[in-house]
């Protein structure tokens, strides 16, 4: 299940790509991109605004993934042991995200 979004300390999604900004649906800048001074193509930031753009939902999807698999019946189901690499990589990553973790 995923966490309480009281928790969570940036902006709530969805997020929108618009120029060279992320939006919210209504016009709050989450965080943009001067195409003038960064070091990337314009196509290279154009993609990275898009990837951000799909992080608040992906971070639900993986909390919520991780509430169903990373349970003791979640793992025996889907033959996932506890340190199992794709639950190791969820975990830091969730983490990551919540600041947790800066690796």
């Amino acid at each position: 299940m995923a966490e309480d979004k009281q928790e969570m300390k940036w902006t709530a999604g969805p997020w929108l790509v618009s120029r060279t900004n992320l939006v919210t649906p209504f016009n709050s800048i989450v965080f943009g991109v001067d195409f003038f001074w960064s070091p990337h193509s314009k196509k290279a930031d154009i993609a990275n605004l898009q990837l951000a753009s799909a992080a608040p939902e992906l971070y639900e999807a993986v909390a919520n993934l991780m509430g169903i698999l990373d349970t003791p019946i979640g793992r025996r189901k889907n033959g996932l042991a506890a340190d199992d690499d794709v639950l190791t990589q969820a975990r830091a990553a969730l983490r990551k995200a919540k600041g947790e973790d800066n690796g």
